[in-house]
């Protein structure tokens, strides 16, 4: 579950039955559906806001290498699903500074920062390679960009804690 922010009343969650909701405190009663994941089995596992643009957040699946691409006025569509990750992603993490920046990191040893460009959406992102890479020594398990240090990136993999300069 993540919060909008920004003195709104809405959260959002990634659910075990593959879909993901946002509520509005005001009505906590009704929620609306936003994507369903069509995997099998396909239990979302995070979830992140835009932290520029409300309109977008981002959900990973258990065991799925993708990082999936939402629009909230759209509802049930990805706008585009991130690919190259050659294991399941972990978590993934919006930039604060840059609305069109995310970095997700995988049990592939792998940090990956991506531009997610509007003029790339609805490509299905099959096509789309990070912009920057960095390989760690064990599967990353946790990811965080800076709120305060914009240029900043913190992974953590076994008992390690890595600072990676964007």
């Amino acid at each position: 579950m993540t919060f909008l922010g920004g003195g709104f009343n809405v959260f959002a969650s990634a659910s075990g039955d593959g879909t993901v909701r946002v509520f509005d405190l005001r009505d906590k009663e009704r929620s609306t559906i936003v994507y369903e994941n069509p995997a099998q089995d396909g239990s979302l596992l995070r979830l992140e806001w835009n932290k520029h643009d409300p309109r977008f957040m981002a959900t990973v699946g258990m065991d799925s290498n993708k990082v999936v691409i939402l629009d909230i006025r759209f509802p049930t569509a990805p706008l585009m699903e991130l690919k190259k990750h050659g294991a399941s992603v972990n978590a993934i993490s919006w930039s604060p500074r840059m609305g069109h920046q995310l970095c997700s990191v995988s049990d592939d040893s792998r940090a990956m920062i991506w531009e997610v460009v509007r003029s790339r959406i609805g490509s299905n992102g099959a096509d789309v390679e990070p912009e920057m890479w960095y390989e760690a020594t064990a599967q990353i398990n946790q990811v965080r960009w800076s709120p305060v240090e914009l240029d900043w990136v913190a992974i953590a993999f076994l008992n390690k804690l890595q600072l990676l300069k964007v």
